[in-house]
């Protein structure tokens, strides 16, 4: 970065001289919000997206809520691949951070899983397992 002197001293001694500073800019980042009722049954989604001065994508990000209202439902979670399709096609990007969150009738959450849209194939199954520590067994 160039030095701006006070004009006493960039004019001392006959010679004139000037200075001058670089034109620059922080680059800005453009967020936008875009939220999804029903993206999938009982499902609501909120696509998060950054993009660089650019235009180009720097961050993506998909928080869906998922509520069920049975127990059983809770230990299980999927999120489809016509979802993971929309929020790619919206994003204009694969790499995009994808958190399901599961949450019972009554609003607790029962697990939240997060994995990148990339890693996703239509078809295959990613399958999680917590481990309870203190019982020693798969819940």
């Amino acid at each position: 970065m160039a030095e701006i002197l006070p004009p006493a001293a960039a004019h001392s001694g006959g010679n004139s001289g000037s200075t001058t500073t670089p034109d620059t800019k922080p680059s800005e980042t453009r967020k936008t919000d875009k939220t999804f009722e029903n993206i999938a049954k009982d499902t609501n989604a909120t696509l998060t997206v950054e993009k660089n001065d650019k235009g180009e994508v720097t961050d993506a990000r998909a928080q869906l809520d998922k509520t069920v209202k049975n127990a059983s439902e809770t230990k299980k979670t999927t999120i489809s691949a016509d979802v993971v399709a929309k929020l790619v096609q919206e994003a204009g990007t694969s790499d995009i951070t994808i958190t399901q969150t599961t949450k019972n009738a009554s609003g607790k959450v029962m697990n939240s899983v997060s994995v990148n849209a990339k890693d996703l194939q239509a078809g295959k199954k990613l399958t999680l397992v917590k481990v309870d520590k203190r019982q020693e067994k798969k819940s």
